[in-house]
């Protein structure tokens, strides 16, 4: 009844009897997992001398010794699949079950495996980016960091998300004064002929609107400390699109024309 039980199992299940570990029983999805059909009847240690090498059968012998089960978790091993002779490298979580006689005596141990090997490698894919992903978001910080141009990170309502040095030092603001655009503590920022550039009209506010890189428009902003003038050329790139295409946030990056 069990074996029938056992037979129609999803997952691997195997029954190993005796001193000698004797395969009694395996499912054929077990079967499967170590790549081999011809177990029953046969010890553990002659059926599957590759998983043998790997320690397994100690394992197993010691639950049997000591009655008490065993778990691994995202356990590797190196199976041979298919007749084949080269090893493939899987992911398993088991549970090694001793089972005891009317005696109370182990008489054999219960395998049920899980073969997780999709969830750990999609797992280490996701880990191996994230640290791509960090590694790469470490150097642009650098690079916006030490950039000689001016650069802002805007978000589509005008709120400034992060300034480098370079911007600070050309506007003679710190970065927590700059925390929307028009920067108020600078001034009304002027056009090339002396006219107020309205908000509507700076570069990013345009690149937000119209989704287009807005390019070399020069721009005459008040230094945060001396009260001079200076004469910025500014390019705006908008970033960030939704699905529509539509940018949410910009980059406004300029050169100080006075120097």
């Amino acid at each position: 009844m069990l074996h029938e039980l056992f037979a129609g199992l999803p997952v691997p299940v195997a029954y190993l009897a005796g001193q000698d570990l004797v395969f009694e029983f395996a499912n054929d999805a077990y079967r499967s997992l170590v790549g081999r059909r011809d177990l029953t009847g046969r010890t553990a240690r002659e059926a599957l001398p590759e998983l043998a090498a790997q320690g397994r059968t100690e394992l197993i012998a010691a639950v049997l010794e000591s009655g008490q089960p065993f778990r691994g978790y995202e356990t590797e091993l190196l199976v041979r699949r298919d007749g084949g002779s080269a090893r493939e490298r899987v992911f398993v979580e088991c549970l090694y079950q001793p089972v005891r006689g009317a005696d109370g005596t182990v008489e054999g141990v219960l395998l049920l495996v899980g073969d997780v090997t999709a969830r750990v490698r999609d797992q280490r894919q996701q880990e191996a980016l994230a640290g791509q992903l960090a590694a790469t978001q470490e150097r642009y910080q650098t690079l916006f960091e030490t950039l000689p141009q001016g650069v802002i990170y805007y978000d589509t309502n005008g709120l400034i998300l992060g300034a480098n040095p370079a911007a600070c030092e050309i506007l003679g603001l710190d970065e927590n004064e700059m925390i929307t655009w028009p920067l108020v503590p600078a001034g009304q920022p002027v056009l090339e002929d002396g006219s107020p550039l309205e908000p509507a009209d700076f570069p990013v506010s345009v690149a937000l609107r119209t989704g287009e890189v807005v390019t070399d428009v020069v721009v005459g902003v008040p230094h945060g400390r001396t009260g001079e003038t200076r004469w910025l050329r500014i390019t705006a790139v908008p970033d960030a699109r939704d699905e529509d295409g539509r940018p949410h946030r910009a980059y406004a990056m300029f050169r100080d024309l006075t120097k």
